[in-house]
């Protein structure tokens, strides 16, 4: 299944999704803020095709579930979502700058330091890193402005890239290392304040959080994993404090494999001669042997045990990579590569100017965004509701929510569920 296509025209930086708003960082300074729920509602589509449109564009969770096991168990109602997925790939879905201009709920200008490194929302607030330092400023729908102009400056060290979740921000540095910064807010006043904490000083040059644990990239080292386990508070049952157990090095987790590697909760990936190998991650089992296991029976390219994924050396030099709800995305010098959860790999050819993920969203995280010169390019990736969540290789898996368990917040303001 092809991903559907949603194209914005205009010059930006930067993009970001959050609570029904598309906040685009335009190249002339400006922050443009789209009322993203309004537009797609509004958009004009042929009423059997509005399912797909939703469920592709404003609500990826909503297809997921046990509710829907026993529907898509039937081959022909299963074939009929697939085609009302297949035919609004068919139509051409694209803003003119007449319709930019009318969901635009707001233009401000960029307080930020601009152009930034990184940008992640987490709890109702931006948090942009750059050379300068970490700056915050609330996204609350309910100020008259969608970013706030009052700017709260956290740290003033350059950073490359921000992570967000567990009220902690991690922050990669560069040749200064890895960083956690925690945060605090009303409802969590017994939480001491701190100030930036090194949790590994080799390089750092992107970051994110595998779970309660951070996986630190560089292309300087091979990278590695900053391991923690999950300890409950004996005076508050639904909270819980993360542990540091040790540093994992790339080198470990790869078995002595050298390259650029990258993880994202349970799915950890390494480039190395020009494959990308996974591996497994399940930091709640009792025993380290099982908590890394490698996988396998990805229909690319087989070297031995281990399954891999060849990549075309015309694509150039691998430049980052991150692991999606819907598969693997890797970023080339001469294109953009994703290898889905099901289905053949797709290339998009060419230099992005950026590109985003929302993995720890609940209603966008089938959503990949592409910004080039002259455009947006949403794209929407929806195969993976049809994947066995258990078995899958390529992209994180998709855990649902059990009785009885309080999920958290995370940094794109949906609920995070990790198992015990």
């Amino acid at each position: 299944m092809q991903p559907l296509k949603l194209t914005i025209p205009g010059e930006y930086w930067d993009s970001q999704i959050y609570a029904g708003r598309l906040y685009l960082f335009e190249r002339t300074g400006d922050i443009r803020t789209l009322d993203w729920d309004r537009m797609v509602h509004d958009w004009h589509i042929q009423p059997p095709l509005r399912i797909a449109l939703e469920c592709a564009f404003l609500r990826s969770d909503y297809l997921y579930g046990d509710r829907w096991s026993l529907l898509f168990s039937d081959a022909e109602i299963k074939s009929l979502i697939i085609r009302k997925f297949s035919e609004l790939g068919e139509k051409h879905l694209e803003l003119s700058g007449a319709d930019v201009e009318k969901f635009s709920i707001r233009r401000q200008k960029n307080l930020f330091p601009f152009p930034h490194s990184d940008v992640a929302i987490y709890r109702k607030n931006m948090f942009v890193v750059s050379p300068s330092g970490v700056h915050q400023a609330a996204c609350n729908k309910a100020n008259i402005n969608p970013i706030s102009s009052r700017l709260d400056r956290k740290w003033d060290a350059p950073v490359l890239a921000v992570d967000a979740s567990y009220l902690t921000l991690a922050l990669a540095a560069g040749d200064e290392g890895l960083y956690e910064l925690p945060l605090s807010q009303e409802k969590y006043e017994r939480l001491p304040r701190a100030g930036p904490k090194r949790i590994e000083k080799r390089n750092c040059t992107d970051c994110s959080w595998t779970f309660y644990s951070i996986y630190g990239s560089s292309h300087v080292d091979a990278g590695f994993l900053a391991a923690y386990r999950r300890v409950p508070q004996t005076n508050d049952p639904f909270l819980t404090a993360r542990v540091f157990e040790g540093l994992i090095p790339a080198s470990s987790i790869f078995h002595n494999g050298v390259g650029y590697s990258w993880g994202n909760q349970d799915k950890l990936c390494q480039v190395s001669e020009s494959t990308v190998r996974i591996v497994n991650y399940q930091p709640w089992a009792k025993e380290t042997p099982e908590r890394l296991s490698d996988l396998g029976s990805i229909d690319l390219a087989a070297s031995g045990d281990i399954q891999t994924i060849q990549l075309s050396p015309w694509k150039g030099q691998v430049v980052s990579g991150a692991v999606a709800l819907f598969g693997i995305v890797i970023e080339c010098e001469n294109a953009l590569v994703v290898v889905p959860s099901e289905g053949a790999t797709i290339t998009f050819p060419g230099e992005v100017v950026n590109w985003r993920i929302f993995s720890r969203s609940i209603q966008y995280e089938n959503q990949l965004h592409l910004i080039y010169d002259d455009r947006l390019e949403v794209l929407s990736f929806n195969q993976d509701y049809f994947v066995d969540q258990n078995q899958k290789q390529s992209g994180i898996r998709h855990f649902q929510p059990r009785f009885g368990r309080q999920p958290r917040s995370n940094y794109k303001g949906g609920l995070e569920e990790v198992p015990e």
